[in-house]
């Protein structure tokens, strides 16, 4: 097959040049090169971490956050972060992916567990009904030591 190239309205042959197995084209770039320019324009997606909601909630019984942006519109997910509830200190990311509304079926009656932190040398829990827009609080979130830390952002990633 033979490759044509338009030059100043006239189409020359092109005649690509082999190199280690790689096309070089009339401008000197390789297919690979093409190749990764091409896929480097397409997967340009940085993380934005926009944050979608802030506050201080120890996320008890009948709490419900509805951030700005649903779980199935962000580019992978969500970020919880968990703070002390008094102070700034102690906090933790909590990665919640697109596809927990698939392994839910988008039920907000199905809960995460997290691992949220510790005081005085016990760990935090907290249990999350997480819906596609909505995340519902637990009684058990503030029953023992577990109202210690709280809710402080929600972050797009």
């Amino acid at each position: 097959m033979q490759m044509n190239y338009k030059k100043n309205g006239e189409f020359e042959k092109l005649y690509p040049k082999t190199l280690a197995g790689n096309v070089l084209f009339n401008n000197g770039q390789t297919v690979e090169e093409y190749k990764k320019e091409i896929d480097d324009t397409i997967n340009k997606k940085e993380d934005t971490f926009q944050e979608l909601w802030s506050g201080n909630d120890a996320m008890g019984d009948g709490v419900s956050i509805n951030p700005s942006k649903k779980l199935s519109e962000c580019q992978n997910g969500w970020i919880f972060v968990f703070k002390n509830q008094q102070s700034s200190t102690n906090i933790s990311y909590h990665y919640v992916p697109k596809v927990h509304i698939q392994l839910s079926n988008n039920s907000s009656s199905n809960g995460l567990k997290i691992i949220a932190g510790g005081s005085s040398g016990v760990l935090t829990h907290k249990y999350l009904l997480v819906g596609d827009g909505t995340i519902k609080g637990h009684s058990s979130n503030v029953s023992d030591s577990n109202d210690k830390t709280a809710l402080y952002k929600i972050l797009e990633y």
